[in-house]
């Protein structure tokens, strides 16, 4: 549903309406409902809510937007889950990225990795199974991240299916940044990945 007042707020940014360079009042509506997705994307990012506007409006956005207000907005994405997940590890790669204009391989495989339950999915099947208590219990879950960890890197290095970009996170990432990283994936859905690992070992 849209919300009314965000929306007109967003329009009311565009442009000055006596200015010589003003829109017409459609041309205005247009962008600004375009504004307006891009924050309900920016802004829902960490909660349940973004997966069903990544679906909403993803595609939308970067088939409308020009380079520049693509660029302006993957990176506001890319801040957004790096408050979220502590991406600090993917900084001077996403950087060279949007250097060489690459970024929609970047951001966009990030936001479905980490908000369109991607990263419950690897999980699932990159670790061997482990009991709903651990799963819910950081301490235990620490333990067990760090004891199967190597071998994570190497299941998930082999996968042909996963872009390089969610590969390097767990690369470059120190053990610790990762288990937060893994931890708030795992957050997200503690029985959906514990249900996923049973019926993998059936």
């Amino acid at each position: 549903m849209i919300d009314r007042e965000s929306l007109d707020e967003s329009i009311s940014h565009i442009v000055d309406p006596y200015g010589e360079d003003s829109l017409s009042q459609e041309e205005t509506q247009e962008i600004g409902y375009l504004i307006y997705k891009q924050n309900e994307i920016v802004c829902t990012i960490g909660t349940e809510e973004c997966k069903f506007n990544i679906d909403l409006f993803l595609e939308e956005i970067l088939d409308n937007n020009d380079f520049y207000d693509s660029i302006k907005f993957l990176k506001r994405c890319f801040n957004k889950l790096n408050e979220e997940y502590h991406l600090g590890c993917l900084e001077d790669t996403i950087s060279k990225l949007f250097a060489f204009q690459d970024f929609r391989k970047s951001i966009v495989p990030l936001l479905i990795f980490f908000e369109k339950e991607k990263g419950a999915e690897i999980f699932s099947e990159c670790f061997p199974y482990v009991d709903i208590n651990t799963l819910r219990e950081i301490d235990s879950f620490k333990k067990f991240i760090e004891l199967n960890y190597e071998n994570f890197l190497k299941v998930l290095n082999a996968r042909q299916d996963l872009e390089m970009i969610i590969k390097s996170i767990f690369n470059f990432a120190s053990l610790d940044d990762a288990i937060f990283i893994l931890w708030q994936i795992v957050s997200k859905d503690v029985t959906g990945i514990n249900s996923s690992q049973i019926l993998k070992g059936e």
